[in-house]
């Protein structure tokens, strides 16, 4: 810390941010008075509670296929605990599966607030690099900016992607992109598959949450929450054919049926 007075002022802001948030999805750091020490700490030091569990990351591996809605209760618990932030005017900005505990009993608590920031002040945050991970940080950290409460719904919006697909909106191709005219020519891919029964509606809501103009987005967490577990009449969605939406899988439905009726024309005439 001593050659590093950006790391010290990292670490103290951490310690200040998780004292300041109170929420059952958001790891606790006690104050040294609540640990009862009889004299001051004599160095830098963070203490927190221990969460029993495993990481998202690897839950995820674990369980490749999980329901929609076992995805849709983990994210609504992360969704409490950035909302609980938000209150408190602190962005996470790191949000992925490594970040978050997932107990035994399907508790999921939020563990690290390195990347997290003050909402009302960016100016602090000018000069930091891109925080948390390439494939689960908003489109606007590339560009530049420091990033909103908008930016960690995009981060959710890509963990909730993840879990129930396996890949990213974007492929790996949103990482790479250092201009708004790169990020522009993005397209988004689909979460519906033949093999997952995932609603229409659904892929939806993750197509606006997870838009590169944050003001595009829908404007709240819990308007997204909401968008994932019911249907919005009001919210346009564009039909797309199946042969577009999965080419190869109707491709391979027509040579089939084909090669059916060349043997049952075979049988019948010989």
């Amino acid at each position: 810390f001593a050659l590093s007075p950006e790391m010290l002022n990292g670490f103290l802001i951490e310690s200040w941010f998780s004292r300041r948030i109170n929420s059952a999805h958001v790891i606790k750091s006690p104050t040294f008075n609540d640990l009862g020490l009889p004299y001051p700490p004599s160095a830098f030091y963070s203490v927190s509670e221990y969460i029993q569990g495993q990481t998202l990351a690897q839950w995820a591996v674990d369980n490749p296929t999980p329901p929609l809605e076992q995805v849709r209760n983990i994210i609504e618990q992360v969704g409490k605990g950035l909302q609980a932030m938000h209150r408190q005017g602190i962005v996470h900005r790191d949000i992925r599966p490594d970040n978050i505990i997932i107990s035994e009993q399907g508790h999921c608590t939020i563990i690290d607030l390195g990347s997290a920031a003050l909402a009302d002040a960016p100016s602090l945050y000018s000069d930091t690099p891109i925080p948390g991970a390439a494939l689960f940080a908003a489109p606007e950290y590339f560009i530049g900016n420091v990033g909103s409460e908008r930016s960690d719904l995009f981060s959710l919006a890509v963990l909730t992607y993840y879990l129930l697909c396996g890949r990213y909106p974007y492929g790996t191709k949103l990482a790479h992109c250092r201009t708004l005219a790169e990020q522009k020519k993005l397209k988004y891919q689909n979460a519906l598959a033949p093999n997952r029964p995932i609603p229409n509606w659904v892929d939806s809501a993750l197509k606006r949450a997870l838009h590169v103009n944050p003001d595009k987005r829908f404007s709240s967490l819990s308007e997204f929450l909401f968008s994932l577990r019911y249907p919005n009449p009001s919210q346009h969605t564009e039909y797309e054919p199946l042969v577009k939406r999965h080419p190869l899988y109707v491709y391979k439905v027509l040579i089939l049926a084909l090669i059916f009726s060349n043997l049952v024309t075979l049988i019948l005439f010989n």
